[in-house]
């Protein structure tokens, strides 16, 4: 049985099980939380929001993924944001305690990483 510290947790993106991590592979490094990042164009994704949860189908990849809260919620200020976002933006927009926004910082940026892999968002590039 592998110990806490060697599962990746599933950062909201749910339907798969936890990675087992070897120990002496290191942790993903993650964006720079002041990086402006973009989801797809309006007509590259369609999603649904029931209960909390996301689904969220890219026209691009095919791929459908399901977003628990956490995901869903970047994910649908990403959407909204005209202009892009950064993680710090995001995470202050979520804390509930503004000037505590720390741990969510580092929350969004590994969400807003595994979307990039996923296809979802990019950073913005200009």
């Amino acid at each position: 049985m592998a110990a806490d510290d060697d599962v990746v947790p599933c950062l909201g993106l749910c339907g798969s099980p936890p990675i087992q991590r070897p120990r002496h592979v290191l942790a993903p490094m993650l964006p720079n939380p002041q990086a402006r990042w973009r989801a797809l164009p309006d007509d590259a994704l369609a999603w649904r929001e029931w209960g909390g949860e996301v689904v969220v189908f890219n026209e691009q990849t095919g791929s459908t993924h399901l977003l628990g809260e956490l995901a869903g919620e970047v994910l649908l200020r990403l959407v909204a944001a005209d202009g892009g976002a950064t993680a710090a933006a995001i995470a202050t927009d979520l804390s509930d305690n503004p000037g505590d926004d720390a741990g969510w910082t580092g929350a969004v940026a590994e969400v807003l990483s595994e979307f990039a892999r996923l296809g979802l968002a990019q950073p913005d590039k200009s």
